[in-house]
């Protein structure tokens, strides 16, 4: 399967299968582990925090983009080359939060970014220069990189960092 989806059910089913698998590896995953250490710079929870954000931000570029306006991406005050920085900030707001109640705000949003996607047509979804936003690639690529991919990337990340814990 294509990381790159062609239209809307490509884009769809990439979403669902690998937000599955995140699930899959989320449930195995207690407050304690979420705090092992996948690389240098963040924790199990950091990934999945910095997930949440990368979820609802590119829903908000559409709506924004939907309500006619241009929004700041990735965000206010960063530039793309800068995501590292705002990535680490992420993780940083949220470390006061719980674990468990990251994974319940990241499902929660599922249906709702489901029925964001089910909301466009398939000229916006599919369209280039329907958002002013997102340039030269259509909205429907810009979703897939904010989500599919995010979770695709924690997943793998979850998974190397709890079978080199044992």
């Amino acid at each position: 399967m294509s990381n790159i989806p062609k239209n809307r059910d490509d884009l769809i089913r990439l979403i669902e299968a690998h937000f599955s698998k995140l699930q899959t590896e989320l449930e195995k995953i207690d407050e304690k582990d979420a705090q092992r250490m996948c690389d240098e710079s963040f924790s199990i929870k950091d990934i999945l925090a910095v997930r949440l954000w990368w979820t609802r931000a590119v829903m908000n570029w559409v709506q924004a983009g939907r309500n006619g306006e241009v929004p700041n991406v990735p965000a206010s005050g960063y530039n793309w080359r800068e995501t590292p920085v705002l990535n680490k900030k992420v993780a940083a707001e949220a470390k006061g939060r719980r674990y468990k109640r990251i994974c319940e705000q990241l499902r929660a949003e599922q249906p709702v970014l489901l029925r964001l996607i089910d909301s466009l047509s398939d000229e916006e979804l599919t369209g280039i220069g329907i958002f002013e936003w997102a340039g030269k690639w259509p909205v429907m690529r810009w979703i897939s990189i904010g989500t599919s991919s995010q979770y695709d990337g924690a997943c793998k990340l979850i998974r190397k960092t709890m079978k080199q814990a044992g």
